[in-house]
């Protein structure tokens, strides 16, 4: 650099010894003027713009340094660390400002001015972003903060970066026009150095001594600029390099061969020493833009690469340049400095790590709906790959909204700022997922959209389950409320008419239709027992049975309440194959299917045909081998739409109309037969449909219930304690009871039974008691009666109760639990049971 220097001061010290003694006195005047313009043309060449062109650096690295320490200030979670950051913020900031005092003292030209201002207003913006975020972090919305710094302070960051790119740029063309306008000084003064080379040799003399001495000056004052320089390039870490095409030799800066851990001594200055160490993955692409840089004298040169350290380990640099060129357009030179961006790129990978870390999907969306970007959690929730998404938009996944919906959200989200809201995407195999989607969006990065979403198909359908619970809860509580009250009404019909039917004689014109009330009473009985095993309230009377009998009942039932237009044929197997079920659930199976089968064709009328077989169950069934016995349920109406097939068993799902349906027979039909290790196989077409039930054939015996017993062997004289608070049923108990010769006591009221006990217990050898009653439940009757005499022998009746079953029963010393409407035999053979077994002791 000195030698540099002195080349250059004596050159000038030539031109003017041949103006001075040239003109001698006539042109001393213009000499020393001209003298002194070339002194002031040299302190201008190598003072401003190379003082601009540092203080841009210099600005431009207390940016860079700026939105790291803002990165940091989001990133760090301690308070320390976060103040700490925040003050390195604010440092810079005054670095900023006191190198664009510098430019504004030193910049050269109008435009270099209207830059400086525009740079200086430019960066004045930056402080309400900073302080948004400071503000943010400080209320712990980090997420926001995170997104505004990579958004809109990072495009405000890179706006400034590109501006004090134009200012350094300036500064260097600037200092161009110089060396241009002094190599024309240079010629002008040596036309006048070979004109006058013999004018005044000793005037010349004497100048000469006054132009060494302002050289001295210069020269001092040069230094001191170049110290200057050096030590702001080395606070500012950019490391400088200047390459000679011509030679491929290469001037590397001591900051520059600092940044990779090397002394001055330790790198020559050779093309190779940059070649060799640049990472062998980005070497290829590198090399390309620096020739296209320098086929091209308008294409900046500014990339990214990997370079090797003194350790062993890479760094990563942005690399920056300029290309000169000669006079003829041909490139000589290329200029530029090292930047070390390692930590800055670390931080761009904790963000993306976070990103796709997440478990939640994440998108960055344009202004048009474009997927710009997406991580790999919304990939695997979508079933898309990265490549895929990014060539398609919102309206791609979207399951539910039109395009004019989108749109009237999206202008609510840009009015608002932010949204958060529950949507539907299509998966890409078809079915529709539950998306919750948290966004936000900001006008200052060029109306881009952050979204983040989760995956709530599996919250929903437990909420739909919870919800299906509760509901099925309600009406199971109902359905034992009103079973209650119905048992209770059906006790004193089947008990009395069953009474009559005995007082009757076998030829008497009233007995049939008695035993049709009978009958029609006993089925509601058994639908009562239905509702209260839907309601979870009585246990299941799982037995071997025959279905023929079950299947011949429940078509007699249903004829009266089928249309007349519709024939129903039965064809029903005779043989001695016995279920292992509750004949009332078989009751349910064949009410609920063929209920189905008039509706699909009670608009035209046809063929209702059920029928019963042994028959092998379709392969496609999932059951075990053995026998099975197969009920059909056929008619001839439209058939089921493929499209629904696979949800006719689904809880709630119906496609009649209101009154119609509730959407649950199939459902309980299908529940019933899987329960018993059976199948369903539907055969439809629009020519009707085919229910076929599969039910598996047991091996159990079984066994013949005696109705009929001898009246003599369940007489007894014992005394008896009948409570009821319903009239009707104690009329019927006592009666039915006292025919056979036992004294019965009726009380309506517990209480009242109690004290009426109390006063003689020994006088009862048999306590008969209602569940449900007002005041004293049955079982705390039965509790106090214990207390007061621990062997007394107690049946307890009951129509509904969710408080008391069998098991209970046993538990309180209960010696029989009988379940409402209880028939008279029923009653009768019970009552003489207990009463024998106390007598055994």
């Amino acid at each position: 650099m000195k030698k540099v220097i002195y080349l250059q001061n004596y050159q000038k010290l030539i031109i003017v010894f041949g103006i001075i003694i040239s003109f001698f006195l006539g042109f001393g005047l213009f000499t020393l003027t001209t003298i002194q313009n070339l002194s002031h043309l040299t302190d201008k060449i190598y003072n401003h713009p190379l003082v601009v062109s540092n203080a841009s650096l210099q600005v431009s690295t207390a940016i860079t340094k700026m939105h790291r320490s803002m990165k940091d200030v989001v990133l760090f979670d301690s308070k320390s660390d976060v103040d700490k950051f925040i003050r390195s913020v604010s440092e810079e900031e005054s670095n900023a400002y006191k190198y664009l005092d510098i430019m504004r003292l030193k910049i050269l030209g109008e435009e270099g001015q209207r830059l400086e201002k525009t740079a200086r207003n430019q960066f004045a913006n930056w402080k309400p972003i900073r302080s948004e975020v400071i503000e943010l972090v400080e209320n712990g919305d980090r997420k926001k903060a995170a997104i505004i710094t990579v958004g809109k302070g990072a495009k405000h960051v890179a706006l400034l970066e590109k501006n004090m790119q134009g200012l350094t740029n300036y500064a260097r063309n600037k200092a161009t026009d110089f060396i241009e306008l002094k190599d024309k000084r240079q010629k002008e003064a040596m036309t006048f150095l070979i004109l006058f080379l013999t004018l005044s040799i000793g005037t010349s003399l004497f100048i000469s001594f006054f132009i060494l001495k302002q050289n001295k000056k210069s020269e001092k004052k040069l230094r001191k600029s170049i110290i200057d320089l050096d030590e702001s390039i080395k606070a500012g870490h950019v490391g400088l390099w200047d390459w000679n095409l011509i030679t491929n030799k290469v001037n590397y800066s001591a900051e520059w061969k600092r940044q990779i851990g090397c002394d001055e001594h330790e790198i020559g200055n050779d093309f190779s020493e940059w070649e060799n160490r640049v990472h062998p993955d980005d070497l290829k692409p590198t090399i390309k833009i620096v020739e296209k840089c320098i086929k091209d004298v308008n294409q900046d040169y500014h990339v990214e690469f990997r370079f090797r350290h003194k350790n062993g380990s890479y760094r990563w640099i942005f690399s920056q340049g300029s290309l000169f060129q000669d006079e003829n357009g041909h490139p000589i030179r290329l200029v530029g400095s090292h930047l070390d961006i390692t930590d800055q790129k670390l931080e761009e990978k904790r963000y993306r790590t976070t990103i796709e870390s997440s478990i939640d999907g994440y998108w960055m969306v344009d202004s048009k709906a474009n997927f710009l970007d997406v991580n790999d959690a919304y990939s695997r929730m979508i079933g898309y790959s990265r490549d895929e998404l990014l060539k398609m938009s919102i309206m791609d996944v979207e399951a539910n909204k039109s395009l004019e919906e989108i749109k009237e959200r999206t202008k609510n989200i840009i009015r608002d700022g932010s949204a958060r809201f529950e949507s539907k995407h299509q998966h890409k195999n078809g079915h529709i997922i539950d998306v919750e989607i948290s966004i936000s969006y900001f006008q200052e990065t060029d109306g881009l959209f952050f979204v983040f979403l989760r995956d709530i198909t599996k919250r929903n359908q437990m909420e739909k389950r919870l919800r299906q619970s509760q509901k099925m809860e309600s009406i199971g509580t109902l359905a034992g409320g009103i079973a209650h009250d119905f048992n209770n009404m059906l006790y004193p019909i089947i008990g009395f008419t069953e009474m009559t039917i005995m007082d009757l004689g076998k030829d008497h014109p009233a007995l049939e239709n008695l035993e049709d009330v009978l009958d029609g009473a006993k089925r509601a009985r058994d639908l009562v027992k239905r509702i209260l095993l839907f309601a979870r309230q009585e246990e299941q009377d799982i037995k071997p049975i025959l279905l023929k009998p079950v299947i011949k009942e429940t078509m007699k039932l249903l004829r009266s309440s089928i249309p007349a237009n519709i024939k129903i044929q039965t064809e029903l197997y005779d043989g001695e194959d016995y279920i292992l079920c509750d004949a009332t659930e078989i009751y349910e199976i064949v009410m609920n299917l063929c209920t189905n089968a008039y509706h699909a064709m009670e608009n035209r009328g046809d063929l209702l045909k059920v029928s019963l077989n042994i028959k092998e169950p379709d392969k496609n069934l999932n059951l075990t081998s053995g026998k099975y016995i197969c009920m059909s349920i056929s008619d001839n109406g439209t058939g089921i739409p493929e499209e629904i097939l696979n949800k006719i068993f689904d809880p709630y799902y119906t496609t009649k109309e209101i009154g119609k349906g509730s959407g649950l027979g199939l459902s309980l039909v299908h529940g019933i037969v899987a329960n018993y290790k059976g199948d369903i196989h539907i055969e439809t077409s629009h020519e009707g449909t085919v229910f076929n039930v599969f039910l598996p054939v047991t091996t159990q015996s079984s066994e013949t219930e005696h109705d009929q017993e001898d009246q003599q062997s369940i007489t007894g004289t014992e005394t008896i304690l009948f409570v009821d608070d319903e009239k009707s049923i104690l009329k019927l108990g006592v009666k039915s009871l006292e025919t056979l010769g036992y004294t019965v006591t009726e009380m309506q009221d517990s209480s009242q039974a109690l004290q009426l006990f109390k006063s003689d217990p020994e006088r009862y050898d048999l306590v008969i008691t209602d569940m449900a009653m007002p005041g004293m439940v049955g079982t705390e009757l039965i509790k106090r009666i214990l207390e007061i005499r621990s062997n007394t022998p107690v049946i307890l009746c009951s129509g509904y109760s969710d408080k008391i079953d069998k098991k209970k029963a046993k538990e309180l010393n209960i010696k029989a639990f009988i379940g409402k409407p209880v028939l008279i035999n029923e009653l009768r053979k019970k009552v003489r049971q207990i009463l024998d077994q106390v007598k055994r002791g």
